[in-house]
């Protein structure tokens, strides 16, 4: 049901949509502005410099009182400050900002004998004030994170080429599939004279020309069990992003200060003895998050992609098991992605590493012509508190199984 084929490559400020080869059809050049996909270099700024805007806007709140060349050179500062209060899921309101300039001018005046305070007093007074309070958010988990990616700054640029094109992070918006149950609502109702139907609004025109509550009027006319399929209906769920990051803080914050754990948090033996090397083997993380979320500091889902090699040589990634809390599309929608790209057209067999974790994947895969990849199971889920890998009934320890 969730089964996509998309190949894209940039020409220009446009996106060339290469079609299934089924469908015959020739290539569409498409605005990557009318289909939603940030996946440019300009669109993905975009949704970095609105992030950075909302913060600036209450720090610009915060400190409204200081003249406007004060306010200039604490801006910057401040907004450093506000991502990093945003990353710890604390508050980032104007009051945050407002507390810090008013400590930085206090202080400027302590250490200046109670003088009047000038520009470059106080901004090396906010300096000091950020800098402690930076450091009093971080715990010990944070510091291994930043001690790991300040360790792995020359980490090479994998896959520029086929996916990242000199950005760190791809977005793409998640395909929503359409709906199997729109139609049967709009059969259930036409009787009853209700006619235009916005399903993604959850509106319905009835019979007196008005847009009604599609779930109203399904119970209205006791339609019980297709307004309960209409509530679950996943056409309806929140828009959602993919980012598939080679950031070295992205991959090595895959599972600290998340809403799901694994082996490698940060400061575990696991995380110091293996993430270096996955960052140094071109392991990427792919997280699913929300369009106002494009730091992912409160993703809803991530799955890694491991390197695999073969013995000429060349690399494919591997989807591993889902953390989080995601349905079947991201999964689907990440090895499409993958497979399109960096694994197009490379078939055999291809191994890891045995320094690195793998999760519940053997060392060793094999992707056929037709793009499936195939491994021994290594590992049996765990019971579903988070997504994992669902597998067919029937599935034991060492079975070979589909990706």
């Amino acid at each position: 049901r969730y089964r996509y084929s998309i190949r894209y490559k940039f020409v220009s400020e446009t996106l060339v949509l290469f079609m299934p080869e089924q469908t015959a059809r020739e290539s569409t050049v498409l605005d990557v502005s009318e289909i939603n996909c940030f996946r440019s270099r300009k669109t993905a700024q975009c949704l970095q410099d609105s992030f950075h805007q909302r913060i600036a806007k209450h720090v610009r709140a915060g400190i409204g009182d200081l003249p406007d060349d004060w306010q200039e050179q604490a801006i910057p500062l401040l907004v450093d400050y506000g991502i990093t209060r945003s990353k710890k899921r604390l508050s980032v309101e104007p009051e945050d900002f407002s507390r810090l300039a008013g400590q930085a001018e206090k202080l400027a005046r302590r250490r200046n004998g109670g003088k009047p305070v000038d520009l470059v007093g106080f901004v090396d007074n906010l300096r000091d004030a950020v800098e402690i309070a930076q450091v009093t958010l971080e715990d010990a988990e944070d510091r291994a994170v930043n001690s790991m990616v300040a360790d792995n700054q020359d980490r090479p640029a994998f896959y520029d080429e086929r996916l990242f094109r000199g950005e760190d992070r791809v977005y793409l918006e998640l395909p929503q599939p359409e709906s199997e149950i729109a139609p049967r609502i709009a059969e259930a109702l036409a009787p009853h004279g209700y006619g235009e139907l916005d399903y993604k609004g959850g509106f319905i025109r009835n019979p007196h020309g008005d847009m009604a509550r599609i779930g109203k009027a399904l119970k209205k006319y006791k339609l019980t069990d297709l307004c309960e399929d209409f509530m679950r209906d996943p056409a309806r769920a929140d828009p959602a992003m993919v980012m598939i990051s080679r950031k070295t803080e992205d991959v090595a914050r895959m599972s600290t200060a998340r809403d799901w754990s694994s082996c490698v948090v940060a400061g575990s033996h696991r995380f110091e003895k293996h993430m270096p090397e996955d960052l140094q083997r071109g392991t990427l993380v792919a997280y699913l998050v929300r369009p106002n979320d494009p730091e992912a500091h409160e993703p809803m889902a991530r799955m890694n992609l491991k390197t695999y090699a073969n013995e000429a040589g060349e690399e494919i990634l591997v989807p591993y098991k889902v953390y989080g809390k995601a349905d079947d599309r991201f999964p689907a929608f990440v090895k499409s992605v993958i497979d399109e790209t960096v694994n197009a057209g490379k078939t055999g067999t291809f191994t890891l590493p045995q320094t690195l974790l793998t999760d519940d994947l053997d060392y060793q895969v094999e992707r056929d012509a037709d793009g499936n990849l195939y491994s021994n199971l290594t590992l049996m889920p765990d019971p579903p508190k988070q997504t994992g890998r669902k597998l067919p009934e029937g599935t034991k320890l060492g079975d070979r199984i589909r990706l």
